[in-house]
């Protein structure tokens, strides 16, 4: 077997690029599978969550949970490449061709979980005419419900104002 120590920077690049990369690098495929599985399996808990009165706090802690869960991963992968600094018997799958792949594969499917969620559950506008100034400016971006319950709201549905000439309110 060939010895190549694992380098940190290396590994903490590797999981900014895409975390559990990092993992397989060091060698800890199990672990890997874990780091890429995990975010998808927690997708439904986010989709309830959107259906819930508190849905903008929801998004907001789950985006916080990401972030630290992230965080975490690329110290971890870091962490484990400070012990195979020294010594570390090459595995069958510590090859370029191998992190590309793994790259190309988890593009694919974060390309299709991002078109599931645009084309069922939310979707992004840009307003082009002028007919709504002053409260909708052309340029505004707008975010709509695709969800079944927003297609017949029901009376008392909040509004979030917030115009560059007054003050935040909710209508």
């Amino acid at each position: 077997m060939v010895n190549k120590p694992r380098k940190l920077w290396m590994a903490g690049i590797l999981s900014i690029i895409q975390p559990g990369l990092g993992h397989v690098y060091n060698g800890e495929i199990r672990k890997s599978l874990i780091i890429y599985l995990l975010p998808f399996l927690l997708l439904p808990l986010l989709i309830f969550g959107l259906y819930t009165r508190f849905a903008i706090y929801y998004l907001a802690l789950f985006t916080l949970l990401i972030i630290v869960y992230y965080v975490l991963v690329i110290f971890d992968a870091v962490r484990i490449a400070k012990i195979f600094s020294t010594i570390y018997p090459l595995k069958k799958y510590n090859k370029i061709i191998i992190y590309i792949g793994i790259l190309i594969l988890d593009v694919s499917i974060r390309v299709s979980v991002q078109g599931f969620i645009k084309n069922s559950i939310i979707r992004t506008y840009k307003l082009s005419a002028v007919s709504m100034e002053p409260t909708l400016l052309a340029g505004d971006y707008i975010l709509v419900d695709l969800r079944e319950g927003a297609k017949n709201p029901q009376k008392r549905i909040w509004l979030y104002l917030n115009t560059p000439k007054t003050r935040p309110r909710i209508l």
